[in-house]
């Protein structure tokens, strides 16, 4: 060895990242607004803005500089648009995020983006909108099946929950119609566990028999609403949550439409007091494109020793019930 000492290493600046700052970022704010339009179908919400800044910086898993891209939306209603009402995250949030960071990717490699939404954020993505509000904004029009069914029983608003369509339902407005035709003068006691339009009760009063029709909805601007257009003497509204109302009465139907993902609480903890009480129950578990889940409700009720018949429209599956 030479007698200068020990060797120094000298760090070396990471190589600058070069690229059309400019041209990427209006690439991504045009994206950006592109894809979200694929999420908002409230009339109401609005993209009062997309800006994109970009800073080169070291990450914790490279040496190579990457340019850290931020593409801020600001909005009136920034929960619809992450698609819940938690202040930074949501499913819809991270989809779009992921389509801007392909899209980064493939300009340049070593880049990242991050999605910042700001704006007041509603307590809940689920609405009941004006039907009218949706065919004035040419959201949907009055072919579609949605606003035809709403349209037939007089139901004035359509029910959303983020990018979904909800209710009223064509699918259960088939399935009822063809249910009671079926059977019609054996459903005389009706009980209906989620209200949500009321389109359930209307369907059994204008087109079955029924003595008595009971729907539990556990949101009070939607039982206020239905109350304005479900004036039917036999229909009883009751204000509550579907799984805390006991079932101590026999029904001949019981229709059961909850979100998907408490379709299998409702099973664990209700189906028991349900099939004591009913000859038959009407459930929808979801989306037919939603197979495993779909297969897993069929196991849980199958293991109950019941009977189902199986019923696909509109996108949208429908399990009968019986003993």
């Amino acid at each position: 060895m030479s007698g200068k000492g020990p060797m120094k290493l000298r760090s070396c600046p990471a190589p600058t990242l070069k690229v059309d700052h400019a041209n990427l970022h209006r690439e991504l704010s045009e994206l950006c607004r592109r894809a979200l339009e694929t999420i908002i179908i409230d009339p109401g919400v609005q993209v009062v803005d997309v800006s994109v800044d970009s800073t080169a910086s070291l990450r914790f898993d490279s040496s190579v500089e990457k340019l850290l891209i931020t593409v801020r939306v600001q909005t009136n209603d920034s929960s619809m648009l992450r698609g819940d009402p938690d202040s930074y995250r949501g499913s819809y949030k991270e989809r779009v995020e992921g389509i801007l960071d392909f899209h980064a990717k493939k300009i340049l490699t070593n880049s990242e983006v991050y999605l910042q939404i700001d704006g007041p954020a509603p307590p809940s993505v689920q609405r009941l909108i004006p039907v009218v509000e949706f065919l004035e904004s040419a959201r949907l029009s009055d072919t579609s099946p949605i606003v035809k069914t709403a349209q037939s029983y007089s139901i004035p608003y359509i029910l959303i929950r983020g990018r979904h369509y909800i209710a009223p339902s064509p699918a259960m407005a088939q399935y009822l119609a063809e249910f009671l035709h079926r059977s019609g003068p054996r459903a005389k006691r009706v009980l209906d566990l989620f209200g949500g339009t009321g389109l359930a009760a209307k369907i059994m009063c204008s087109l079955g028999r029924p003595d008595r029709v009971v729907v539990v909805e556990k949101d009070a601007d939607a039982l206020r609403k239905m109350r304005e257009h479900v004036l039917d003497r036999r229909v009883e509204m009751i204000l509550g949550d579907a799984f805390a109302y006991q079932i101590n009465e026999p029904f001949d139907v019981v229709i059961a439409d909850p979100y998907y993902e408490d379709v299998i609480r409702l099973l664990n903890e209700k189906l028991n007091s349900i099939l004591a009480r009913t000859d038959v129950l009407v459930l929808v578990p979801g989306n037919v494109g939603d197979v495993i889940w779909n297969s897993e409700v069929e196991r849980v009720l199958a293991s109950s020793g019941v009977h189902i018949k199986k019923f696909a429209a509109y996108g949208q599956a429908i399990f009968e019930v019986t003993h």
